[in-house]
């Protein structure tokens, strides 16, 4: 974007980088209410270019895209499967930062229209975008949709809008995936203001060397770095579905939560040792880590938490309550 608006003298990722990272760390010092309303204006303008190239490629590219959905080659094996691991691991960060969010939520609906209001959205966003972007691909032989969109358009002006598009769409995804969870971990331990945090924040982004992470040479680099921290994130999530669907019947004291000296304060153990088995069972086999210590964390939870650890006060409240006396 910066180099077609300059005309080809700015062409440098890394200034490129620092240039949107404090307009998003701007955005987000205002709040929660900011990022909504970056966020709704996203998701209109966003899913109104999927619609429009979807459009375009039905009518000037439907021969190519059918003879390459009939006729490529391809494998249900663990390529494939190694793929969505990293589409899971990239998100679960997301689904464990749904607390974040919900805290904001207007009460009055019920748990059901909640969740259909949730999903649904998220089922069409997410569904249309694959089923357009791997239409994309076989139009133009690009897989990265920041070459394969600009491809498509023969016009200068065209391309300035896409790369707009494209970086609009960035910063609405990191407002909400990469800033507002980390942001309230440093104030929890540092006590820290909102703005101040959400500065570090931004500032500790730079660490990832981002700008070099999305070069093409490195995706297999990022595939694997995705899929290692996925080793950890999927036994989490298994832990706190088992947690809250079967140990605790969801039901919890919220309340209780966040009472210093409750039965939440301190450290749970049991949970402890069924992420470090998890995550361990997970590297036997790293392109599908995700699912792997998932699976694992998931069967051993309960059961680590009903032999072992008699007296933890975590177990109040749940199905192993008797356990603990």
């Amino acid at each position: 974007m910066f180099k077609i608006l300059s005309g080809g003298a700015l062409d440098n990722v890394f200034l490129g980088f620092i240039i949107l990272l404090v307009i998003q760390i701007l955005l987000s010092m205002k709040g929660f209410k900011s990022i909504k309303a970056v966020e709704s204006v996203a998701s209109v303008v966003l899913m109104g270019i999927v619609i429009t190239v979807f459009v375009i490629l039905i009518k000037d590219h439907s021969a190519a895209i059918t003879d390459t959905w009939i006729n490529t080659e391809g494998t249900w094996g663990v390529p494939f499967f190694a793929y969505i691991m990293v589409f899971l691991g990239n998100y679960a960060a997301i689904f464990l930062s749904a607390a974040d969010y919900s805290r904001e939520l207007k009460t009055g609906y019920s748990d059901g229209k909640r969740g259909m209001l949730y999903f649904l959205p998220i089922i069409v966003a997410y569904g249309s975008v694959i089923v357009v972007g791997a239409m994309l691909a076989s139009a133009t032989g690009f897989t990265n949709p920041a070459l394969g969109l600009p491809a498509l358009f023969d016009n200068v002006y065209m391309q300035l809008f896409i790369s707009v598009f494209i970086v609009f769409g960035a910063i609405a995804v990191n407002m909400v995936a990469n800033i507002v969870t980390p942001t309230y971990v440093i104030q929890l331990f540092t006590k820290l203001n909102y703005k101040v945090a959400v500065t570090i924040t931004g500032l500790l982004a730079m660490g990832s060397f981002p700008w070099l992470l999305v070069q093409d040479d490195n995706a297999k680099g990022l595939d694997t770095f995705v899929h290692v921290y996925s080793a950890f994130l999927g036994p989490l999530i298994a832990i706190l579905i088992v947690e809250f669907y079967i140990m605790r019947k969801q039901k919890i004291d919220i309340k209780e939560l966040y009472k210093k000296g409750g039965h939440f304060d301190g450290m749970n153990y049991a949970a402890l040792l069924a992420l470090a088995i998890g995550a361990a069972a997970a590297f036997t086999f790293v392109d599908l880590a995700w699912i792997i210590g998932f699976i694992v964390a998931g069967i051993v939870y309960p059961i680590i938490s009903k032999i072992m650890f008699k007296g933890s006060r975590f177990k109040k409240d749940t199905i192993f309550e008797e356990e603990a006396k």
